[in-house]
């Protein structure tokens, strides 16, 4: 798997490509997370119980749990896919997204690197930088003590 320079925040493939990484604003990522209002609702079903009909939602209903796992699915894809457009600084070649871009949905500047970066990095690289632009993104324990020591209480 590649490896990162802390320091500069430089990813680089088993394959040598770098990547600089990019902290991604948790307010901007919780964002996206909630306008995907999409979700599934499960079926509306009548049930009789003794001499009363009610209608109830059946959550167990196995279209709606495939229905479920595809949104999920769609979900996280979405989310790294977006993580990794605004997480990286690594410009494709052109001869890449000149060859490429015909067969890319929307081939905007951000589309064509993430596009780019899944075409140069293994399925656990792609995981790897994505954990690690979360990690620039979320306080680390080694980060909140490296504060607490900046700005010692007055205690």
């Amino acid at each position: 798997m590649g490896t990162l320079d802390v320091e500069s925040r430089i990813y680089t493939s088993d394959s040598g490509v770098a990547i600089q990484l990019l902290a991604v604003p948790a307010l901007l990522i919780g964002a996206m997370q909630t306008d995907m209002t999409d979700h599934p609702h499960p079926p509306i079903m009548e049930v009789t119980l003794g001499s009363q009909k009610r209608v109830m939602e059946n959550a167990n209903d196995p279209v709606f749990l495939e229905r479920v796992k595809q949104w999920d699915d769609a979900r996280n894809t979405a989310m790294i896919r977006f993580v990794l457009a605004l997480g990286t600084n690594a410009p494709p070649d052109s001869v890449w997204v000149e060859r490429f871009s015909q067969f890319i949905p929307n081939p905007t500047a951000d589309n064509m690197r993430v596009y780019w970066l899944l075409a140069q990095l293994t399925n656990d690289e792609a995981n790897d930088i994505f954990e690690k632009i979360m990690s620039l993104t979320v306080p680390t324990e080694k980060g909140m003590a490296a504060s607490a020591d900046r700005f010692p209480s007055e205690s």
